[in-house]
């Protein structure tokens, strides 16, 4: 997919975080990845075909939870033959959390409600946090620093051309390490229009780009 940028300008805040809470809403990936082999420091590379789904949502007890596939950060440490897993997607107050059970299945713990919710995510960071605005930031790792690292940071938003959406405000986020960096690429309707993550040590390269999206009602 090639983003191109068709306006640049200071955009309002905009809040997407319903994108992982419609149920039935389908995106199609290509992602570039590159891994080191086991027990080695020889490289391969690879473009592989990545799917991410809402495969089931509801609100209750003013929290919103949803079982998404393929959440974007199952790729960074590819190996090969790895499938979309389910993770638990939940939102309150506007940050979005995406959490990974141990012990019983996204499904198991969506089914078991908003007391699970709230304690599945008390010790989490948010992934996202809405509204989004240029400038914002959120994490607690980077308390105390002022250089900008350990949290996730809003660095630009602009309107762009996204293969299989069209023209869309694409807002750039960034969490970056001493190790290494994530770049996520969100368009406020439709989600997650692209992904990279970088090792800067034992090589772990993530590129991801959309190439279709389909909504709830299509």
């Amino acid at each position: 997919m090639i983003l191109a940028p068709v306006l640049l300008a200071i955009l309002p805040a905009a809040d997407a975080g319903g994108f992982l809470f419609r149920e039935g809403s389908h995106w199609m990936y290509s992602a570039k990845v590159e891994y080191t082999l086991p027990n080695s420091n020889r490289t391969r590379s690879a473009t592989i075909n990545w799917e991410m789904a809402v495969v089931m949502a509801r609100n209750e007890d003013s929290l919103s939870a949803s079982v998404v596939l393929g959440w974007v950060d199952q790729l960074p440490w590819f190996e090969p033959g790895l499938q979309p897993a389910e993770s638990l997607a939940v939102r309150e107050d506007g940050r979005v959390f995406v959490v990974s059970p141990q012990g019983e299945s996204a499904r198991e713990l969506y089914g078991r409600g908003p007391p699970a919710w709230r304690e599945a995510i008390k010790n989490l960071e948010p992934v996202l946090v809405f509204p989004l605005h240029v400038g914002a930031h959120w994490g607690s790792d980077a308390a105390g620093r002022v250089d900008g690292l350990y949290r996730w940071n809003v660095e630009s938003a602009s309107r762009q051309s996204v293969r299989g959406v069209g023209p869309a405000t694409v807002f750039r986020l960034r969490y970056q390490t001493m190790p290494d960096h994530q770049i996520l690429d969100l368009a406020p309707e439709t989600g997650v229009v692209g992904y990279v993550y970088d090792h800067h040590g034992t090589v772990s390269h993530v590129d991801l780009r959309l190439l279709s999206f389909q909504g709830p009602s299509q």
